[in-house]
This record gives C-alpha cells, structure tokens and sequence, in this order.
C-alpha cells in the first residue's frame, strides 16, 4: 500500500472513531473528551434568570373572585378553614368584588346564595349600586337575590327601587323587597309598605311588611299594625304584637282604645302589645281586667302584665291566684311566676 492509500485509510477510521488522525507508525493517544461551547453551558442559566426577572402576570379581579368564592361557597371539607378568609377578602376587595360577585345573582344554590349575602353584608353601600339593576331581572332568583342583598347592604339609595318591586308576581319575591326594606329602615318605605298590607293575599308577604313595619319604627304604621292583630294567620298576628312594641313613642293612647272595640283573637294581641309598652296607663287597664267576669280577658291581661312583672303586678296576681278557678287563667299565672323565677 502507497502512502497516499494509506493516509486516506487512516483518515477515514479517525472520522469513523472520532480518534484523532496520527502519523504513520505513531501509536494512538489517548481519546481527548468533546468539549461543549461555553455559550451553550450559559444558556439555562440565562433561562432561569431571564425568567425570574420577567414580571409574573397578575391575577385578574374577576379570577380573584371566581377563586375566592369557589373556597368561600363550596362546602367541600378541605375548604372549610378557608371559607371565612375568604369571605373577609372578597369583602375587602370593596367595589372591585361587588362588581363581579353581582353577575352571581341567578344563584340558585342554597350556600351560594347565603355566602352572597354574608358578603355584600360585609361589603356595604359600596356594593348597593352593582345590585340595583338585578331587582329588573326576569325569573325569580336574580331579583329575590338582589333584594336579599340590599338589604343586607343597608344602602338608602336602595329604597325606592326596592319599593318598586312590591308588586313583583311571585311571593318569594315581594317578600324579601319587604324584608330588605325593614333592614334598610327608611321612612320612604313606609307608605308603600302599608299600601301593600292593606291588598296582599300572600301570608309570608303580610308577615314580611309587619315585621318590616316595626323595624322602621314609624308611628304612622300604628293603625294598619293593630289591624294586623286581627290577621287571620298566626305568623301575622305574633309579628304585629312585637312591631307595636317597636313604635316609638309606643302607641299606647291608640292601643287602650282599639281595646274598646276589638274582640278575640286581636283583642289578645291588643293587651299583650299594651303589656310590652311598659306604661303607667298600659298597666292601670291590664290590673283593672284582672276582674274582668270572662276568663278569657283575664287571661289575656295576665300575659300583658308578664311583660313587666314588678313587684306590685306579682301582689295582684297573687291574690287573684287564690280565687281563682278556671284552668285557663291559673295556667297564665303559672307561665307568669315561672318567668319571675330565677
């Protein structure tokens, strides 16, 4: 073999091998290691420091609130330490969370829509105006949820368009603007509350516009409250006992003459509600039916001298208690000294 074959034999084996080319008759070194590029030993390193440094993307309002409330509503156990921070922080988020926790008002989960209104509670006025425009929303859970929630919110901008909704076709409905009124407690809501007593065939809304009626406390719900004495469900007649006590001053002139002229079942809750006023007028006309000949009325007197049982009222009970024969008006004094005990 010619040195020029042998050469090219040479050449060809050292790319084969990667072994590097020696001269004829030399013996082989040892084999050298590759060696990579130093630009290409930086580069993962530039990565991550490039990566670090990039600004990471802040997490948007309306996903913030998705993230939130999902811990907040979901009632999964592994949630449950996270429920009420998540509450406070969509609370604090203020207007910027009420804007998108309003678009949850077609809740219909019982949770959701109890951590709704625990929120916008928190929330306040600020949230009242991203609420208002639900109470036009068709179906049945959007306007009901918003009216829970201005209510809550106790926002008085609130008040008109909540008085616009009494008309609402569904029950639920007219109950919980009724509702919300009482929690907002504007006078501007009495008059339509009252017009809405006097014509509702709906029991839950009567009892709603009573009980609303005595939070707002206005004396000019007097009369409509002692008709409601006389309501035909019970719920009505128990809500309107303690509205009249809420009166302030209390009605008591109104309340002793609606004595004269009611019987039954609003003649009770006319004495008890003249009980719960605590006046000096009040207790000279329950001691005087003490002696009343039906035991009825002296039963109903009873339970309003229970209100305020001093000492004098627990003397003149006592001494009727040893007269005393029908079952009906010794279980009343029962009830009576069972409340003065200890």
């Amino acid at each position: 073999m010619n040195n020029d074959s042998y050469t090219a034999q040479r050449a060809l084996e050292a790319c084969c091998s990667h072994t590097p080319l020696h001269p004829r008759g030399g013996s082989p070194s040892r084999p050298q290691k590759r060696r990579i590029p130093v630009i290409l030993l930086l580069f993962p390193v530039a990565v991550i420091v490039a990566g670090a440094l990039t600004p990471a993307r802040a997490e948007s309002d309306s996903a913030r609130v998705e993230r939130l409330f999902m811990w907040a509503s979901s009632g999964e156990v592994r949630f449950l330490v996270k429920v009420s921070p998540a509450k406070d922080s969509l609370a604090a988020m203020g207007e910027n969370g009420a804007r998108w926790l309003a678009r949850k008002m077609d809740a219909t989960d019982a949770r959701e829509r109890r951590t709704l209104a625990d929120i916008f509670e928190k929330i306040g006025s600020p949230g009242a105006v991203f609420l208002v425009p639900y109470l036009d929303s068709a179906g049945i859970y959007m306007p009901q949820n918003a009216a829970r929630c201005l209510g809550l919110a106790k926002d008085t901008s609130a008040a008109l368009p909540l008085t616009r909704k009494l008309n609402h076709p569904y029950y639920g409905v007219r109950s919980e603007v009724a509702t919300a009124l009482g929690k907002i407690a504007d006078r501007r809501g009495v008059s339509p509350l009252l017009n809405q007593l006097s014509r509702e065939e709906d029991s839950d809304v009567r009892k709603s516009c009573v009980v609303s009626l005595g939070l707002i406390s206005d004396p000019q719900a007097t009369d409509a409250l002692i008709g409601a004495l006389s309501d035909p469900f019970f719920g009505v007649r128990q809500t309107a006992v303690i509205s009249l006590g809420q009166i302030k001053p209390p009605p008591v002139a109104r309340l002793i003459e609606s004595v004269r002229n009611l019987t039954g079942i609003g003649l009770h809750g006319a004495l008890v509600a003249l009980g719960k006023c605590d006046d000096s007028r009040a207790r000279k006309l329950l001691n005087g039916m003490l002696e009343n000949p039906a035991p009825l009325i002296r039963g109903f007197a009873i339970e309003g001298l229970s209100a305020h049982p001093d000492k004098h009222v627990v003397n003149r009970v006592g001494k009727l208690k040893k007269v005393e024969k029908d079952p009906f008006v010794l279980a009343q004094i029962a009830r009576l000294e069972q409340r003065r005990s200890p």
